[in-house]
């Protein structure tokens, strides 16, 4: 296969006319997207098909809106005549399905299907149009039909997929099976371990009743050689699996985060207004998110200029509806660039300030109609010091909740491409700096050397303002982005890092820090802004991953308000199956909304189902969550604070370096024979890490350790360089070095048919085979098997030898030797032998004593 394009013609349906599309003519404008992934396909990996025009569909959808009833018996009578000849067989039954023209992966699942049969064919197709014209948001879609051979009986069934969002890589697949609650199978695909070309299989058959994955690795392989991303939907019939679906991943789609804001359009206002003021004492004191700017200042950061609304009686005539003219005129100079408005209250509760309203505007009136509106919905509005909290908007590539706590060297840092209220809600970037000195100041020395660990996961939304009204959206992350660093420069993570130690020692308590980065460094001086902070309570706890355990068990996205209105709605109703509860706005109005996030936290605890959340646990959302008692699974929780074990020989100086990181450590000391073995070891760790290399450089590097080691073992057991080194010339004097890269495939000295002296001298020449690294490799990594090896009348033993350089591997038992273990006890035992591990099976008797090593 050249590409992904059609690899077969298709018969093709139109209202008076049966025609053959060639290869060339098959395209997604006329076929649909989901008919032309499968025809992009061998032929013997899929059922035969035929394609029916869009032009069936639309017609039927616009006399059925109108009331008309059509007839459709020349569609029909041309969809059997199409059946008739093709390759389908009508015995195995025919599926009805979609196959729209803008059906792209992100539509999957969108549409229905439906099974029938030939002679049923006139009567389920009106059924299966009827339905499709049902589904919600069909209206406006082309949609093509396609009529398949069913695969029956169907023994397994599900998908194979190398999306971005599973993978970072299209050499790594998952497959789920629908029939099976087990958990998702990783097929790692390695083309020197397995050489598998796909355009030699025309079938995708199974070694093995059941085992599917021989199969899949075909149409895997031949995606990856493609770099395509491709979500297959399979069925099996247990001796062959078969492709029904193959949606290629959408390539065109979402933004890229980091080049979507124009950081120079930031301006500051110079306008001196009458109404709004700046920050006073009193608010500094009073107002946490004033505050803390103030705090920011005495480690030097300037910040644009902050404007304050909370003038009483002005605010009471904006409920009432009336707008006093100097503060139009205050709004109507500071609005000519874009605007953020805010709002805090004075509270001893935190998470009373937690998410309390704020929007962005791009123009006066709508600023004002949206202060006007808070001001007058707010009963208690005036009994806890409301201020509006007026600022251009500040464009930032990025925003960060970073975690800091007093004399503490680690800090915790989540970050998301945007705005911060994506960290809310969506997956993230993680990352735990440790600073490697718990006094700022030495810290402070030593910020190019700090330790990261990072946990980079796959991004597919953000949050960022709209071009239009400024309103917040969220957006699709161009796909390029999805595993991008949303921070890739070390530096950044490292200033963040020791700021919010400086931050965390003036306020004296661990908090969580917003930051605004990839800002205009030529106009802030900086790269990364601190905006605001509070403490987190960290002692809240977290239920485990809750796994689906019936097929209905139901998992509810929550993407709008209008979304949770049904959801309640549902509740009442008190349903069984909604096990799961996702948060994944799409709407401005959901996505700082605290009373609404209490509700689907009721919701949730009403109808006994966990919430599912991807968001940070740095930010507002999940303690407003964790206060409703609702059960909170967070999907990218933080590193564990663990302790790794390592139990192994290292260089002498390695513990002295973790020390002088502040790092506590347990150490063992060993001597003798005890260190010959340990030596030995650790010179067969680094032979694998050798073989391991990527490329001359990660080579050299091992090559030296492993010189260290041997000079080591050598020193150890008394003997010299030189002595080794007179071995080495006798060893190669006599058998030769490793210059000319002879590999030995085989020897054969076969014993002679006759007694001719002739042939018993004859000179045996050497037979050079021209053979690939990739074949070779496959010939070496073969387990071999010696089967049925008789001990004794009633015992069964069989060796199987398997190369110490296989990552993975397999055998399957015959029939005859599991007839023969049948009501016998049966031991594996392993042994090493040079570099094989040979693992022996022993069957006995019952009533013998065995042993299991």
């Amino acid at each position: 296969m050249n590409g992904y394009i059609p690899q077969n013609t298709v018969i093709f349906v139109e209202r008076s006319r049966i025609t053959t599309l060639s290869k060339n003519e098959i395209l997604p404008a006329t076929v649909g997207f989901k008919a032309y992934g499968i025809l992009c396909l061998k032929s013997g990996w899929t059922k035969p098909l035929i394609v029916i025009s869009k032009n069936m569909f639309t017609d039927h959808f616009k006399y059925r809106n109108e009331g008309i009833v059509y007839n459709y018996d020349q569609w029909v009578d041309k969809i059997a005549d199409a059946i008739s000849v093709s390759q389908i067989n009508i015995k195995h039954g025919i599926i009805l399905r979609s196959s729209g023209l803008k059906e792209r992966l992100s539509e999957r699942g969108l549409f229905c299907s439906k099974n029938t049969k030939y002679e049923d064919i006139k009567k389920d197709l009106t059924l299966y149009l009827d339905s499709l014209c049902d589904i919600d948001g069909v209206w406006g879609h082309e949609i093509a039909i396609i009529a398949q051979e069913l695969v029956e009986p169907i023994a397994q069934k599900g998908h194979l997929s190398n999306e971005r969002a599973l993978s970072q890589h299209t050499r790594d697949w998952i497959i789920e099976e629908e029939t099976s609650f087990q958990p998702a199978t990783k097929l790692a695909l390695r083309k020197w371990r397995e050489p598998i070309e796909p355009d030699t299989y025309e079938v995708l058959a199974l070694e093995k009743a059941g085992k599917v994955i021989d199969g899949l690795k075909i149409p895997a392989f031949w995606a990856h050689a493609l770099k395509k991303r491709i979500h297959y939907e399979w069925v099996s019939d247990s001796t062959r699996v078969y492709i029904v679906q193959a949606d290629e991943e959408d390539s065109d789609l979402g933004d890229a985060p980091a080049i979507l804001n124009d950081l120079t359009s930031y301006h500051q206002t110079t306008y001196i207004p009458s109404i709004l003021k700046k920050p006073t004492e009193f608010h500094y004191k009073n107002y946490p998110k004033i505050k803390n700017t103030s705090i920011y200042a005495m480690i030097g950061y300037s910040f644009p200029n902050i404007f304050i609304l909370d003038d009483l009686n002005v605010l009471n005539n904006l409920s009432l509806g009336n707008i006093d003219p100097r503060l139009e005129e205050d709004i109507n100079n500071i609005a000519k660039h874009e605007l953020v408005v805010r709002m805090d209250i004075i509270t001893e509760d935190q998470a009373e300030r937690q998410m309390l309203p704020r929007a962005n505007f791009r123009d006066a009136k709508s600023t004002l109609d949206w202060i006007k509106e808070k001001a007058s919905l707010h009963s208690d509005f005036f009994a806890k010091n409301p201020v509006f909290i007026l600022h251009n908007f500040i464009p930032a590539k990025s925003s960060v909740f970073a975690f800091a706590k007093p004399n503490k060297r680690r800090v915790l840092i989540e970050s998301l491409w945007g705005l911060p209220e994506g960290l809310y809600y969506f997956s993230h970037d993680k990352y735990s700096i440790d600073t490697l000195s718990a006094d700022i100041n030495e810290a402070k020395k030593l910020q190019r050397k700090y330790v990261i660990k990072e946990d980079i996961k796959f991004k597919s939304l953000f949050v960022f303002p709209d071009s239009t009204d400024g309103n917040w959206k969220t957006r699709h992350m161009a796909p390029r982005y999805g595993w991008h660093r949303c921070i890739s420069d070390r530096s950044t993570l490292q200033y963040i890092a020791i700021k919010s130690r400086e931050i965390a020692d003036i306020v004296g308590k661990g908090i969580s820090i917003m930051w605004f980065v990839g800002i205009d460094e030529q106009h802030f001086g900086v790269k990364a802004l601190p905006w605001h902070h509070e403490s987190i309570p960290f002692g809240v706890e977290f239920s485990r991953p809750y796994e689906l355990k019936l097929s209905s068990d139901k998992i509810i996205s929550i993407s709008s308000l209008a979304d949770l209105e049904r959801l309640e709605e549902m509740a009442d109703l008190r349903p069984q199956d909604i096990r799961i509860i996702k948060i994944v706005p799409r709407e401005d109005a959901l996505l700082r909304n605290r009373e609404a996030i209490t509700r689907i936290g009721n919701v949730a605890v009403k109808l006994g189902a966990v919430i599912r959340l991807e968001g940070g646990v740095l930010s507002h959302a999940l303690y407003q969550l964790k206060r409703t008692k609702a059960h909170v699974e967070v999907r990218n929780p933080f590193f564990d604070d663990d302790r790794p074990e390592y139990n192994k020989l290292v260089r002498d100086k390695i513990p002295e370096n973790i020390l002088s990181r502040g790092e506590e450590i347990e150490v063992a000391y060993y001597s003798n024979t005890d260190l010959t073995r340990l030596l030995k070891d650790k010179l067969l760790e680094e032979a694998f890490e050798i073989h391991l290399s990527g490329n001359i450089e990660e080579m050299c590097e091992e090559l030296a350790d492993i010189q260290e080691v041997i000079d080591a073992l050598i020193k150890h057991i008394n003997r010299s360089k030189d002595d080794i080194s007179l071995l080495q010339e006798r060893k190669r004097t006599k058998a030769g070095g490793f210059e000319s890269g002879v590999v030995l495939l085989k020897t054969h000295n076969p014993p002679p048919v006759s007694f001719d002296e002739n042939k018993l001298l004859e000179t045996k020449a050497v037979k050079t085979v021209d053979i690939t690294i990739d074949e070779l490799y496959k010939r070496s990594m073969r387990p071999k098997v010696v089967k049925d090896k008789r001990r004794g009348a009633n015992e069964l033993l069989f060796d199987l030898r398997v190369p110490l350089l296989n990552e993975s591997w397999e055998v399957a038992i015959s029939e005859d030797v599991l007839t023969q273990l049948a009501g016998k006890k049966v031991y594996i035992k392993g042994i090493r032998e040079g570099a094989h591990q040979k693992v022996r099976v022993i069957a006995t008797p019952k009533e013998t004593q065995g042993k299991l090593i």
